[in-house]
C-alpha cells in the first residue's frame, strides 16, 4: 500500500492484553484528548476546563490519547504544546509514533482506508515530512515521545477504561470510526469488548465523534470517539 495508506507491524496490538492491569485513577475528573493537532487555543480551552472542575474542588487528570502534535510545526510551537501535554497523562497517536520513531514506507502513519481521499492522503505526509524536520531539532522531545505507551488502561469510578488511538486491533486502526459504525461493526466491537474486558473504550484518530452504548455480555459498554479537540466538526 502506498504511503500514509499503510500500517505498520508496530501499531499493532492484541485486544486481550490491553486492559490485564489497569492503573487505579485517584481522581475525581477525568478528560480524554484525543486529537488536539497541535491546535494552542483547544489546549487553553482545555486547561481553562480543568481549572474550573479544579475551583469547585475537584482533582483532574488529563489524558493525551495521541496526535497533539500537527499543525504546531514551528520551533517554539512544537516546543510549547509538547510541553504542556507531556506534563500530563499521555500516549501515542501514529503522529507521535512517526515523530519519535519513523517507519519506512509509513507517511503520516494514518493507515487511510480507500474512503479517504488521495489529496487527504498526500497532504497529510506532506505535514508530517514538515513536522519530521522540525522534530529532529529537539532531541530531548523526541525521546520523551518514544517511552510513551501504546494505549492504557484505566480503573477510574469502578469502570475499566481502555484509552486507543485507533482501535483495539492498531494504533492507527479505523474500525471505530464514525464511518465503521455507519457500515456495521457491531459484531467486532462486541469482540473486542470481550477480548478486552473493558467497559468504556475511549478513542480518537478518525476526526469524526463517535457515542455508541450496548450490552455485551452482562454489562452495558460504551465506546467514545471524541473526533478531534483541535479541528472543527461540521457533523
Amino acid at each position: 500500500m502506498s504511503e500514509g495508506r499503510s500500517c505498520p507491524l508496530a501499531y499493532r496490538y492484541a485486544p486481550e492484553s490491553l486492559c490485564q492491569e489497569p492503573a487505579e485513577v485517584s481522581e475525581d475528573v477525568l478528560y480524554i484528548v484525543g486529537g488536539l493537532y497541535g491546535n494552542p487555543f483547544a489546549l487553553d480551552a482545555i486547561e481553562q476546563m480543568a481549572l474550573a472542575e479544579e475551583r469547585q474542588g475537584f482533582r483532574v487528570r488529563l489524558v493525551f490519547n495521541g496526535d497533539f502534535n500537527w499543525f504546531n510545526a514551528g520551533d517554539t510551537l512544537f516546543q510549547d504544546i509538547n510541553n504542556r501535554v507531556l506534563a500530563h497523562t499521555a500516549s501515542l497517536g501514529n503522529v507521535e509514533y512517526e515523530l519519535a520513531n519513523a517507519s519506512d514506507g509509513a507517511g503520516c502513519g494514518c493507515a487511510y482506508p480507500e474512503f479517504v481521499d488521495q489529496g487527504v492522503v498526500e497532504r497529510s505526509n506532506r505535514i508530517m515530512e514538515k513536522l519530521q524536520g522540525v522534530a529532529e531539532q529537539y532531541p530531548d522531545i523526541q525521546e520523551q515521545l518514544a517511552l510513551l505507551p501504546r494505549y492504557q488502561g484505566l480503573m477510574f469510578g469502578g469502570l475499566k477504561v481502555l484509552v486507543v488511538h485507533g482501535d483495539p486491533d492498531s494504533l492507527a486502526g479505523w474500525g471505530l470510526a464514525q464511518e465503521a459504525f455507519s457500515a456495521g461493526n457491531e459484531s467486532a466491537v462486541q469482540a473486542w469488548f470481550q477480548a478486552t474486558d473493558a467497559d468504556v473504550i475511549a478513542c480518537t484518530h478518525t476526526c469524526l465523534p463517535v457515542l455508541w452504548s450496548g450490552r455485551v455480555g452482562e454489562r452495558v459498554r460504551t465506546v467514545v470517539n471524541n473526533g478531534s479537540a483541535g479541528m472543527g466538526d461540521l457533523h
